[in-house]
């Protein structure tokens, strides 16, 4: 007998359960709220070839990413560089971190002494120049009336994986010594840098506008610093260096 109202009682309960659930008294599992896209900073770049004379270019671009431009009659010219996407995806094996202790190499060129904080994982991507089809290298020359004296000054553009701030401190082939603290967004950072006969600093910078100068590095004189080859890419005094 207490076996047989046991039974009952529970296939009592279990039927009125199901009955609320039918009239709406469960709750029905809620799905995971979407997460928002990381931001990133777009990067663009826009100029003048200066000095210029109808010839000396028709495209110019980066080295290694498929972005590009058409040059104008009067030397201008604009791109916009891929998105992180596509920098961690297609261009990832082209990034490549601060500084990597086992080749004493990284974004700083070959360096020596090196102090650094910044996340192993970390990974970036300079881009210190733009070159054209005719084979001109060239850099955004923030002092284009003054190119015989030091510092050589440019503006550079780099990818950062992440958010991130990092020091860094060394001494470096090609770039002396360097001693800095940046701050990068995710995406495209555009940073100010002088080179100096005995060291380089590298500070935030700005995004310049349609006017920003892009001179030849190839040909000038600067100092004497355009005899430095990979001077504007450091990093590539060490041939096999694994990006």
């Amino acid at each position: 007998m207490t076996s047989s109202k046991t039974w009952t009682l529970g296939a009592a309960f279990l039927s009125g359960a199901l009955l609320l659930a039918s009239c709406g008294g469960g709750e029905a599992p809620q799905p995971e709220p979407e997460q928002p896209a990381p931001t990133e900073q777009a990067g663009n770049v826009l100029g003048t070839i200066t000095p210029f004379a109808p010839g000396k270019a028709s495209l110019i671009k980066p080295e290694e990413l498929a972005a590009s431009s058409t040059v104008d009659s009067s030397g201008k010219f604009s791109f916009t560089l891929p998105d992180a996407e596509a920098m961690t995806t297609t261009y990832s094996r082209d990034l490549f971190p601060v500084y990597d202790a086992e080749q004493g190499v990284g974004v700083f060129g070959l360096c020596s002494n090196v102090r650094t904080d910044a996340p192993g994982d970390l990974r970036l991507y300079p881009l210190n120049k733009l070159t054209t089809d005719t084979g001109l290298q060239l850099f955004a020359n923030t002092n284009p009336q003054n190119t015989a004296a030091l510092p050589l000054t440019l503006k550079v553009w780099w990818f950062s994986d992440r958010d991130t701030t990092f020091s860094f401190s060394g001494e470096c082939l090609l770039w002396n010594k360097v001693d800095t603290t940046l701050t990068l967004k995710r995406g495209w950072n555009v940073l100010d840098v002088k080179l100096y006969d005995d060291h380089t600093t590298i500070t935030p910078g700005t995004q310049p506008d349609a006017t920003q100068a892009w001179t030849p590095f190839n040909g000038g004189d600067f100092g004497g610093l355009s005899l430095r080859p990979h001077l504007l890419e450091p990093w590539k005094v060490v041939p096999d260096f694994r990006r």
